[in-house]
């Protein structure tokens, strides 16, 4: 096929979709602000969730199948002050695992408590303000957990700093993370297996 150069310069605009994981990084920055950001109507169902989550006034707060929402959503309420959320899913949603996330974010102060199965959602969150300091994970974990912990970390007392064992398998997700972070004024540090993010 022989390709043929226009004869006038092409100008137009060309709208590009929404990535989810970009979307929902900035959602939960936002909300710790205390903004909103809003989106075209053609977002991918997974922002529309984690949106309709993070307005949400009810106790109960229900992200259906939406991963990525249930591992934000953990940490995120887990640091809003005086508010109590029961973080609730479908029944896929009770067979993924969150205990690594809880874990940590119980380390660091929180409360947070299964309502049915150990280790798995639904969750009980009591919103409190976490001390933050150091925390060792290994860096097997999901990307999803390790970026919920840097996304509420300038809101911890202290910052935090996270200690990645091993061979860090998922760095351009937790990269990624920490561009979205930097893009709103967030200090950021991930050098080889250690990330620091002041308060």
């Amino acid at each position: 096929m022989k390709l043929v150069a226009p004869s006038t310069p092409l100008i137009g605009e060309v709208e590009l979709p929404v990535s989810k994981s970009i979307a929902n990084r900035f959602q939960i920055i936002a909300a710790l602000a205390g903004e909103n950001i809003s989106f075209p109507d053609s977002v991918p169902e997974d922002v529309i969730t984690l949106r309709n989550a993070l307005t949400a006034t009810t106790t109960e707060v229900n992200v259906g199948m939406a991963g990525t929402a249930m591992r934000f959503l953990t940490a995120y309420f887990s640091i809003v002050e005086e508010r109590q959320v029961l973080l609730v899913g479908n029944s896929r949603m009770y067979k993924r695992p969150i205990e690594d996330l809880v874990e940590a974010l119980q380390r660091l102060g929180a409360d947070i408590s299964y309502l049915e199965e150990y280790g798995f959602p639904p969750l009980h969150i009591k919103g409190k303000k976490l001390l933050g300091g150091t925390i060792n994970m290994s860096a097997s974990v999901s990307s999803q957990f390790v970026s919920a912990l840097m996304m509420i970390a300038c809101k911890m007392k202290n910052g935090l700093t996270i200690l990645l064992n091993g061979k860090v398998l998922s760095r351009p997700y937790i990269e990624l993370t920490a561009s979205c972070m930097r893009q709103c004024g967030i200090d950021v540090h991930f050098e080889g297996n250690t990330i620091r993010i002041p308060s």
